[in-house]
């Protein structure tokens, strides 16, 4: 694409938002004290393509009515746990804050990662504030037809257990970090198409370990995995994925028997899902990108799904 529409296309889903070809929860529907977003400036649908080869724009909303509030947003690349951050910013009531993040960070330093964003106190300190929600927006060019795809950020609740009951908490300070409403989810399912075909699909799974303290890195994880073909029959069992970051990974790359155990054939029932599981850090949040390339570009995140574990009011 050239540089100019790019830019163009940019600046029209920053201004409008409307720029998409599917709308799918891949963490959480509803809104927490703190956001995760999966980001990439590097092409999913062409992962050879240079950093630069794609755009997220993070979408962060303030819900209360009538409360202004800070957040703090720290980036990470995905494979080291470099962080930029925290960058402070201020939302009044009922405010969206858009950002590029590719204007706050460089394509070659952070090609893919995740924004961590929370709500502080005039102190920087995090706080009760149970209302923020937010979307990301992925446009990408490495493809002959840019695809483009949004996504709802992983909400995360405070430990206040009162929260439903009202909003008079709302604004303290977060005394217990490991409490388990905190945590994203412990064990969780995604179902999958098989990659190849004519319709050229492929995928990348994204997981997103919770750090104990927002703004943090997590800490070295053990993800334990087993996989399963639609008809219900075991190939993959107690693999484990290790990663001292930040897992985005095609499914292919995890296993060397992938292949050869999930064959595309077009057929409705290629495919399975995968089973996650850790109990480190406080759990994980993520999502599998699933594409096309033939005959057009097509993208679409589709939430890793919660079964176990990982605190009441996390919605997986």
């Amino acid at each position: 694409m050239r540089p100019i529409a790019r830019t163009v296309l940019l600046s029209l889903v920053v201004s409008l938002g409307v720029i998409a070809l599917a709308e799918e929860s891949w963490a959480a529907f509803a809104g927490g004290s703190r956001l995760l977003f999966y980001y990439t400036q590097r092409s999913i649908v062409n992962p050879a393509a240079a950093p630069g080869s794609a755009a997220t724009i993070v979408g962060i909303t303030n819900q209360s009515f009538d409360t202004a509030v800070k957040v703090r947003v720290n980036i990470f690349n995905g494979s080291t746990c470099a962080n930029f951050g925290p960058v402070t910013f201020d939302l009044s009531p009922r405010r969206t804050l858009r950002l590029n993040v590719g204007t706050e960070v460089t394509a070659a330093g952070f090609p893919e990662g995740w924004v961590d964003v929370y709500a502080v106190n005039a102190g920087g300190l995090p706080i009760r504030w149970d209302q923020l929600a937010g979307k990301g927006t992925i446009l990408d060019f490495g493809g002959a037809n840019t695809a483009a795809v949004t996504y709802e950020a992983a909400g995360l609740f405070s430990d206040d257990p009162n929260r439903t009951v009202g909003a008079d908490t709302q604004g303290s300070l977060i005394s217990n970090t490991s409490h388990i409403n905190t945590f994203g989810m412990t064990e969780g399912t995604v179902e999958f198409w098989a990659p190849g075909g004519s319709f050229g699909i492929g995928d990348r799974l994204i997981v997103i370990p919770v750090s104990a303290i927002p703004g943090t890195a997590p800490a070295a994880t053990s993800i334990n995995s087993d996989w399963f073909k639609t008809d219900e029959t075991q190939t993959l069992n107690d693999q484990a994925i290790n990663t001292t970051c930040m897992v985005a990974s095609s499914l292919a790359s995890l296993h060397p028997a992938f292949a050869t155990n999930y064959p595309n054939t077009d057929g409705v029932a290629d495919g399975g899902n995968l089973s996650l599981l850790s109990l480190t850090n406080k759990g994980f949040v993520g999502a599998l990108a699933e594409f096309g390339t033939a005959p057009v570009a097509l993208l679409t995140v589709s939430p890793i799904q919660q079964l176990l574990g990982g605190g009441e009011e996390t919605h997986e």
